[in-house]
């Protein structure tokens, strides 16, 4: 049976000092038809993973020098070259002029970022989150910075629906800050003059974070093309040690397992010393507390995949028609293989964002249904690809902010709720109006059902008969629910929940509104 030794610290017997004074080159390689035990057999081991291209037995595309080479085929694992001296490559295609070509430095987005303001104040703003590790520690001056695109950017409007698209998590992922950097400009240069977009904007609150990882793209755009994680030195000399993978730093299932992430500083999936423990992601915190943002992609390079939760193990959530129904629709055009790790579309990862994202919410915060977008077929394409794969991730982005005020919709439904008060003391009956219409071809037969989740605790207690009735397509059905406030209901905030679909669990539509009890 195969050692499952991390790779890093057995090459070949060499000391990790001495790896670490002796740099090789690193290549790109196809490991071809491999079954899914013997991916995870090398996740174990430490190797770099650049992307999975999932069946039932897939190829899998690594990263390693001569020395891991040598090793994976004495353990019995072959493949092709696809590049071979991959930080060569990334200065031909990217940095041929020591700046990234039409790839935007981090000083290249701010000024993108500054225009945007001098050109759009009336309907843009930019925050900003907070200091990146080196900023904190090595002296530099770089920051997370956010921005909001509304109708009116300097007001929240608590009725307006949310959600977030986020770049650069990992530093080699250049192609991520391009995507939702070209989103800003959409919305911004047709505000006024395309109708839809002016609508969208005037109704909802779009977030965009376009790089959360600037201290390692500014290490790609210098000198190290591989480099993955944040810039933390984990209280290292030696630079193999240093930095933390941003996408296993979050707080949900953080540390659930040494496969999904890991406890050992050199491997590229080093989790941290705690959740949250970086700047960066304590950066986006505030920013997710205090939004309730209903959707939100997360921008990675590269496989063409459209990924959803359950992320930290082989499961899909309760909420998983949704996931799969919002993968399937934002794909139509596209091509991207949209799933989940127990559909076998990805590895397992543990303390990832989108599963953060969904997980932690409740208890006064609405579900965020967010999704990862794996965008094409490198690290770093051509600057003359840049165009193409923005657009091949514009239906989404489109869909989504669509979407964003009843996300429910792609599953044949659309449901109102009005005449909730926001308060309503124990033993009071509240009258809610709830409309609910059949978007689909076909029959629906449908329950209605409302229930109480108490602020800070994912428990729901029933608080009306459960309704039911069939819509034919394109009817609408107008209900009228008389809710009983317990008389041992506590003060608080409460979250009313209304669902429509197969009472209990197999819900098609939800709304949730704040009631306070004094």
């Amino acid at each position: 049976m195969k050692r499952l030794v991390p790779l890093a610290l057995s090459l070949l017997g060499l000391a990790p000092a001495a790896v670490a004074t002796l740099p090789q080159p690193v290549a790109l390689l196809r490991l071809p038809a491999l079954h899914a035990s013997e991916v995870v057999h090398l996740r174990a081991l430490g190797v770099d993973i650049a992307t999975e291209h999932p069946t039932a037995w897939g190829d899998l595309d690594v990263l390693a020098t001569p020395a891991e080479r040598r090793q994976l085929e004495q353990l019995g694992y072959s493949g092709y070259t696809l590049i071979d001296d991959v930080q060569a490559h990334f200065d031909a295609q990217v940095n041929a002029d020591g700046e990234m070509g039409a790839y935007h430095t981090y000083d290249e987005l701010l000024a993108e970022l500054d225009q945007a303001v001098l050109d759009h104040s009336e309907i843009l703003r930019v925050y900003d989150l907070g200091p990146t590790w080196e900023t904190l520690h090595k002296g530099q001056d770089r920051r997370i910075w956010a921005v909001k695109i509304t109708d009116q950017p300097e007001v929240e409007e608590p009725d307006e629906p949310a959600l977030l698209f986020i770049g650069n998590t990992h530093a080699r992922e250049v192609l991520t800050v391009e995507i939702p950097l070209e989103l800003i400009h959409d919305l911004t240069d047709a505000y006024g003059t395309d109708p839809q977009i002016t609508e969208w904007v005037d109704s909802r609150e779009i977030w965009v974070v376009p790089m959360l990882n600037p201290d390692g793209h500014h290490t790609v755009a210098e000198n190290n093309a591989m480099w993955r994680k944040n810039r933390n030195r984990n209280g290292a000399f030696l630079a193999w040690k240093w930095g933390v993978d941003l996408n296993r730093n979050w707080s949900y299932q953080w540390g659930y397992d040494e496969i999904g992430s890991s406890s050992w500083k050199f491997m590229e999936t080093y989790r941290g010393v705690a959740p949250l423990s970086e700047p960066e992601a304590q950066a986006m915190v505030p920013l997710v507390e205090e939004n309730d943002f209903a959707l939100c992609i997360s921008y990675h390079s590269y496989g063409d995949l459209f990924l959803y939760t359950w992320s930290y193990r082989r499961a899909d959530t309760p909420d998983h028609a949704l996931f799969q129904a919002l993968g399937e629709e934002a794909t139509r055009f596209n091509g991207y293989l949209a799933g989940n790790p127990k559909s076998g579309a990805i590895y397992t990862a543990n303390g990832e964002w989108d599963d953060f994202m969904y997980g932690e919410r409740g208890g006064g915060k609405a579900k965020t249904f967010s999704f990862t977008a794996e965008v094409g077929s490198s690290f770093w394409p051509n600057e003359s690809q840049i165009p193409a794969l923005v657009d091949e991730n514009r239906y989404a982005q489109r869909l989504f902010i669509e979407l964003a005020d009843y996300p429910w919709a792609v599953l044949g439904n659309e449901m109102s709720v009005s005449g909730v008060p926001e308060q309503a003391a124990p033993g009071d009956t509240v009258t809610i109006e709830v409309s609910v219409t059949n978007t689909l071809a076909a029959d629906q037969s449908l329950d209605l059902w409302a229930s109480a989740e108490v602020e800070s605790a994912n428990v729901r207690q029933p608080l009306a008969p459960v309704q039911s009735f069939v819509l034919a397509p394109g009817e609408t059905n107008d209900r009228v629910i008389p809710i009983i406030v317990p008389a041992s209901a506590p003060a608080g905030d409460y979250d009313l929940v209304v669902e429509v679909g197969a009472y209990p669990g197999g819900h098609v539509g939800q709304i949730m509104k704040r009631i306070t009890v004094p």
